[in-house]
């Protein structure tokens, strides 16, 4: 008598619970072991820490689509099945879908400079492939000013090594620097083996400012569901500390490059801080999420006022005063450890 080979592991993706309720019933009536999640995020977690035989994934889902996760899955896991599913009777209907977004993007960037005087810079979530840079191009056509790449990806393979992982995102810059002539920012998350290496290779791959940090989305558990849930969507008050860091290291390493704060800029003081490390900007987009459109005339009244207060007549006489370059004790800076600051002992 032979045993029956154990049935294999489904990883099933979709934003409707209901979607995912029907294909874990029929699915486990198969004998199949399910597991469901409702992100392209959350489904590159579990496939970092569970062995998965078949992925089931929609193509269009809020945030990374299924397509993002089938690349994930065929360019690191080399033993995963990978099938697709949409509401769209055809193959020529779900590629319409994808590109309807972008398309609805590019009417935004048309619409944008007609409305506002000032310029436009575009954004996108940028990962490895073709789609990007031919994306790059239709921004610029559609009257874009500049354009920020916002690299993330959360790496799946154990063997790759950071050397890889970075040429990876030097070589999307490289791309798209050769499909467009537009100015280019490099938006980075935090974790990075050394900044100080990559940041340089990222300008001279055409990189004209580098914004740090993105905030990723972020994981937490539910115990009582004993499944995963969303993190905490917005940046809070005391996140800006590495960006701090990070900037104030980086300036005037660059050449011909700028530095962009982001991540935590709830107030002008934040703000200042900043600018003091090194920064020729901040981004504020969980302050505006959070206050709407109103908080950037108030924001830049209290920085004026700041200002005054400190006896500086504007931001270029203040930006890069604190930086490491320009520290008495620049070691400082590569300080890593709490002991002093807790206990006063050193």
């Amino acid at each position: 008598m032979t045993r029956n080979a154990p049935k294999e592991r489904i990883l099933a993706v979709d934003d409707s619970p209901d979607t995912l309720e029907v294909l874990r019933r029929n699915l486990t009536s198969h004998g199949y072991q399910v597991l469901t999640v409702q992100s392209v995020a959350e489904a590159v977690h579990v496939l970092e820490h569970d062995p998965i035989d078949v992925v089931v994934t929609d193509l269009k889902m809020p945030g990374a689509s299924g397509l993002e996760l089938v690349r994930h899955v065929r360019e690191n896991l080399k033993n995963t099945e990978v099938l697709m599913i949409t509401g769209y009777p055809t193959v020529e209907g779900a590629v319409e879908a994808v590109k309807s977004g972008a398309n609805d993007y590019l009417a935004l960037i048309r619409g944008a400079k007609q409305a506002v005087g000032v310029p436009v810079v575009a954004s996108v979530n940028c990962a490895a492939g073709p789609w990007w840079t031919e994306f790059a191009s239709q921004i610029e056509s559609a009257g874009a000013d500049a354009l920020e790449l916002n690299i993330g990806f959360v790496p799946l393979d154990g063997s790759e090594s950071a050397e890889k992982i970075e040429e990876r995102v030097v070589s999307i810059v490289r791309d798209v620097r050769a499909a467009t002539r537009l100015p280019l920012a490099v938006k980075l998350g935090p974790d990075w083996t050394n900044l100080n290496h990559l940041a340089p290779r990222l300008v001279e791959a055409g990189a004209r400012a580098l914004v740090l940090f993105n905030r990723f989305y972020r994981l937490d558990l539910d115990l009582d569901a004993m499944k995963l849930k969303s993190g905490p969507t917005k940046a809070g008050s005391e996140d800006y500390h590495e960006t701090l860091r990070w900037i104030g290291m980086l300036d005037g390493r660059l050449r011909d490059a700028e530095l962009v704060a982001g991540n935590g800029v709830r107030d002008a003081e934040t703000a200042l801080r900043l600018v003091a490390s090194g920064a020729s900007a901040v981004q504020v987009c969980s302050l505006l999420y959070e206050k709407g459109y109103d908080a950037i005339g108030g924001l830049a009244r209290a920085m004026s006022a700041r200002l005054d207060a400190l006896g500086l007549k504007d931001l270029k006489s203040l930006r890069g005063r604190l930086s490491r370059r320009m520290s008495e004790k620049p070691e400082a800076w590569g300080r890593a450890q709490y002991v002093q600051a807790l206990t006063g002992i050193s």
